[in-house]
């Protein structure tokens, strides 16, 4: 079955989609974005592919988002190959997000370290503030959507204290690994290269910029983020460090520069 445009189905907030969205509106390729509630997004993938066509891995299930639906009727699954789908079809010559062997292995890391231990301190200041995380909601996603999901709050909160473990003592270890990992970055960077993997921007760049983003709080990430002094001191405090480090400055860098940024 043919469909006239690519669909992107993620959970709204969620960094692995933020990746996916990044490649598709670098080079203007038009999509239908479909964004999504954790825990109802297992209802929309289901819908796509039944997970038949999702592969489970250290940061996802085979029921996990980003989904890309091409217009031939493809699913794409994996952050990291819709990227390389969208710059191999879609990037002009010498434009390409190709990272090269170097790149792609800081992306593996990136993906599989980063990735996870930012989104569970991210969760864990969410649920702290309910307040917040209900301002989450009702600007990322359909006013039907938020109003099914508000009283679901205290079962969603069990759920992630099952599924990624949001309690305290594993935030605290996960926002130490988050640290390690900015230190790596900036060690990268202490050369004086512009971009991890070159000299122009690749995929590997837009992976840190995206696993980085729940602790630097970006401008232009493409969902609405809260501010920092709205959590609570215990996440604040550090996000504020982090945003002040070298390789939060680089993340919040290409947000400003590259995010927006159209090659067509």
């Amino acid at each position: 079955m043919a469909f006239g445009m690519h669909k992107l189905t993620g959970i709204a907030f969620s960094h692995y989609v933020e990746k996916a969205r990044w490649a598709l509106d670098r080079y203007a390729v038009p999509y239908e974005d479909e964004r999504v509630l954790p825990f109802f997004h297992f209802w929309y993938v289901n819908r796509l592919h039944g997970g038949r066509a999702g592969q489970a891995d250290k940061a996802s299930s085979r029921y996990s988002t980003p989904v890309l639906r091409t217009p031939a009727g493809e699913f794409i699954c994996d952050s990291s190959a819709i990227v390389r789908y969208v710059s191999d079809t879609f990037a002009p010559e010498g434009e390409t997000l190709d990272p090269g062997p170097e790149g792609e292995a800081i992306e593996a890391r990136l993906h599989d370290v980063l990735g996870p231990h930012a989104r569970r301190v991210g969760y864990s200041a969410l649920f702290e503030r309910p307040a917040v995380l209900r301002q989450v909601v009702r600007n990322n996603v359909s006013r039907a959507q938020s109003r099914l999901f508000s009283p679901l709050v205290p079962v969603a909160r069990l759920a992630m204290h099952r599924v990624f473990d949001i309690s305290d003592e594993a935030a605290a270890r996960s926002a130490d690994i988050v640290r390690r990992e900015f230190d790596w970055i900036a060690e990268l960077l202490e050369d004086g290269r512009p971009f991890l993997a070159g000299e122009h921007l690749t995929s590997t760049d837009i992976a840190f910029a995206c696993m980085s983003a729940i602790s630097t709080l970006p401008p232009k990430y493409s969902a609405w983020l809260p501010q920092v002094d709205v959590l609570s001191e215990r996440i604040a405090g550090p996000m504020r460090e982090l945003q002040a480090h070298p390789a939060g400055q680089f993340s919040r860098r290409l947000f400003a520069e590259e995010r927006r940024r159209v090659i067509a």
